[in-house]
């Protein structure tokens, strides 16, 4: 609808909608002229009984035009049309019908009157501009009639005085035709304005419905490309672990060492996407625990002092004794990509890691002696992508989702953040953590029997995976490792090749994402229920998208993200066999005490 129309439709649902508060406060206006004139002046009884009675005539027929054209029905341009043409017929009559009131009250000569009536036409006037000055027409036929009476009236008395208060009247006729203007201008403008604003708002809508759908489309894309990329990735690992045990030249050797390095920083690349679409998909629940903080500390000591040295940095842990409540891989993880970053960007100096205790808050600060921020980009520094210092695209650099995944996971741990930089001079990010002062530490409980590479020596494990390449892969390094192997594409394939073993398999390996309708969990209940067994399993995967990270975290089993490096490969199979058997002991323990 054009904007002008727009306005034009709500001037008439105005006036319908106004109508009844018009009609009615006019009659009471009516009711107390008559009153007040019939008993007042004790003459013009017939002439204002009659006009009463033309009064009450003019409201019945206005109430039935007022149902004769709807408020739907004004939608139709041609309704609106007559709707207006009628409306300002009917204000001309009412003027017309207050106007001969005012001229024959005038006419009887008694002043107290002809000032009662002069007063009652200027509040006729003023409430006539704020109901009907939706449309200026309608307000002007009403206006014009009833003052041109009451003006005639006026000078048909013939004194000074009487032409003086005509021409009074004649200025508030200019004075209330200029204010009617503007109020209707101002009514019209507001409209306008308003109706800007819903366009306004309204095109917002759809572009931000644009850029969520753009968003949702990237994702899926990103997903997509994400899983068929990972495919090969993870085979291509898999050949690297296998190779570790080949016998090679030095020059081969090198080589290797270089693809090495090219896919693990792929597989960061990727771990970081994950990290993305896990926090995306909300399935990442926080288990808060009290813990030393300086168990924390030490682990990222640890970790950062030799990339930090290799820059010729120093990189300076401050321990603590304090304790904090929080979820501790979370924790770890904020701290470990803002400790990345600040080795990231500085070029020389140092970075310190520090925590310091406000009142009943540890907050954990990094400091670095880098490139700085400035201040008007240390908001965008949180956003997806964003990097302030890498327009080539360089991907040692990151993707810029680091600080991204820190915002997300504080977020989730309600851990404010605070940001402190100068460009040139280094910066600080900190982060408050709850802590708990008065928190006394169990006794620790005995450690868990340790499994190395040689406790996989003579299992059986099942590999079902339906890309051939992989199958191999994952095979062949499960043999260097001294493991029986079932390689399977489907369930169905992995039941009837296990026929030929006695026993049922120590672990499943199994791709999430099989050929047809069947699915990873599918396979791995075909498997346990051929042996009756709750044989231990592993759920490995290439998706990222949000649903599908939700779907497989609800099947219950540990899932490991393609591309998978060995060592997490193994750790992850003896750590599903140790498991088992702990289970399997507290079973027997319990059916011993029972018995």
């Amino acid at each position: 609808m054009i904007r002008t129309d727009a306005v034009r439709l709500e001037q008439a649902r105005n006036l319908h909608d106004g109508a009844p508060l018009v009609l009615w406060g006019n009659f009471g206006g009516a009711l107390c002229a008559f009153l007040i004139v019939f008993f007042g002046l004790g003459t013009l009884q017939l002439f204002l009984s009659t006009w009463l009675l033309v009064f009450v005539a003019y409201m019945g027929w206005f109430f039935w035009l007022r149902r004769r054209y709807p408020l739907a029905a004004l939608d139709d341009p041609a309704a609106m049309r007559q709707w207006f043409h009628w409306n300002v017929l009917g204000n001309i009559v009412l003027g017309l019908i207050w106007g001969v009131m005012s001229a024959v009250v005038i006419s009887a000569g008694v002043p107290a009157f002809q000032f009662a009536m002069l007063a009652g036409m200027a509040v006729l006037t003023v409430g006539g501009m704020f109901s009907l000055g939706a449309y200026f027409p309608s307000f002007r036929g009403f206006f014009l009639v009833l003052v041109l009476l009451t003006l005639l009236a006026l000078i048909g008395q013939g004194t000074l005085l009487h032409v003086g208060m005509g021409g009074i009247t004649l200025l508030f006729l200019l004075f209330m035709l200029w204010a009617g203007q503007r109020f209707n201008r101002s009514y019209i403008d507001s409209l306008l304005l308003r109706f800007e604003n819903l366009d306004l708002v309204r095109e917002l809508t759809l572009q931000k419905e644009a850029a969520e759908n753009a968003n949702l489309a990237k994702s899926r894309f990103l997903a997509a490309a994400s899983h068929d990329l990972r495919q090969p990735m993870h085979a291509l690992n898999l050949y690297h672990g296998a190779m570790e045990n080949v016998e090679l030249s030095s020059e081969a050797q090198l080589l290797l060492n270089y693809a090495r390095q090219c896919a693990v920083a792929m597989d960061d690349m990727f771990s970081v996407l994950l990290d993305m679409s896990r926090l995306d998909a909300g399935a990442v629940t926080p288990t808060l625990e009290t813990f030393p903080v300086k168990q924390l500390l030490e682990r990222i000591r640890v970790e950062f002092e030799p990339p930090a040295k290799e820059k010729g940095l120093s990189l300076r842990v401050v321990p603590s004794k304090l304790f904090i409540r929080t979820d501790p891989a979370l924790a770890e993880r904020i701290v470990r990509n803002l400790v990345s970053n600040a080795i990231r960007y500085t070029h020389q100096g140092k970075i310190v890691v520090g925590c310091r205790y406000r009142g009943k808050v540890l907050r954990l600060a990094v400091l670095d002696t880098g490139t700085g921020i400035p201040q008007d980009k240390q908001k965008l520094v949180f956003e997806e992508y964003f990097q302030l210092s890498n327009p080539e695209r360089d991907r040692t650099k990151g993707l810029g989702l680091g600080l991204a995944i820190v915002n997300r996971v504080a977020d989730l741990l309600k851990a404010p953040i605070t940001v402190q930089s100068e460009l040139g001079r280094g910066s600080m990010f900190a982060v408050d953590f709850e802590c708990d002062e008065a928190f006394v530490p169990l006794e620790l409980a005995p450690d868990q029997p340790v499994m190395d590479h040689t406790s996989l020596l003579g299992r059986l494990i099942v590999v079902i995976d339906d890309e051939e390449a992989i199958r191999a892969a994952i095979g062949m390094l499960l043999k260097q490792w001294g493991c029986k192997v079932v390689a399977a594409a489907t369930g169905d394939d992995a039941v009837e090749q296990l026929a030929a073993y006695p026993t049922p398999p120590d672990v499943i390996v199994c791709d999430y994402r099989l050929r047809g309708i069947e699915n990873g969990l599918d396979a791995i209940e075909k498997v346990r229920m051929e042996f009756c067994v709750d044989v231990p399993a592993l759920l490995v995967t290439g998706d990222t998208a949000p649903d599908r990270i939700l779907e497989i975290r609800e099947g219950g089993l540990p899932v490991l993200h393609k591309p998978l490096q060995p060592d997490e490969l193994r750790k992850a199979m003896l750590q599903a066999i140790l498991t088992h058997q702990s289970q399997e002991a507290m079973a027997v323990a319990t059916h011993q005490d029972l018995s």
